[in-house]
């Protein structure tokens, strides 16, 4: 587990996200206060959090959202592919936890890392990497809408009616 970050607002215009590279063992906490100057200033506060604490957290908490992409990095006189996992859980007061792992392979080593003995729900995707978590007695696998909705989409050339009542269904979820 090499790189993390956590974000108290992660997908806004607030949000920052930072990969630390040559880091091991921490991560970062970005906020933005909702105290403000009278130019409507936000004061951004950055927190050490030791990196696994971050992912015990977020492991700990009940509905854990998890996926993984991929990620070019430098190689002997080349790039080769990698990939960055995040897990994403909401703790208690509600504050959203997340973590990025880098990892050089998608293997299910990763998740299995991060979640091993843990229960609740895992939101993901088919890919069977996420398998080892899911299984009896482990935590329930919930499926991702978005990864849903993308077959409903390539549906519209052949069945464009069933195709728009589900991604309508879908939309009204979000």
């Amino acid at each position: 587990m090499r790189q993390a970050l956590a974000s108290g607002h992660p997908y806004t215009e607030h949000g920052l996200h930072l990969l630390f590279s040559g880091r091991r063992d921490i991560a970062i906490d970005c906020t933005v206060t909702p105290l403000t100057d009278d130019r409507g200033q936000g004061e951004l506060l950055l927190e050490w959090v030791p990196i696994d604490r971050l992912l015990r957290l977020a492991a700990e908490m009940e509905i854990v959202l998890a996926d993984e992409t991929t990620v070019r990095v430098q190689a002997k006189g080349k790039t080769r592919t990698a990939w960055l996992w995040d897990f994403i859980a909401r703790d208690e007061a509600g504050k959203e936890l997340i973590a990025y792992v880098f990892s050089p392979s998608r293997s299910g080593e990763t998740p299995e890392r991060v979640l091993a003995g843990t229960v609740g729900k895992l939101v993901v995707d088919a890919y069977k990497g996420y398998d080892k978590i899911t299984l009896p007695g482990g935590r329930e696998r919930a499926g991702c809408f978005a990864h849903v909705r993308r077959h409903f989409f390539d549906a519209q050339s052949y069945a464009p009616e069933a195709a728009k009542r589900a991604m309508d269904f879908i939309f009204e979820l979000y």
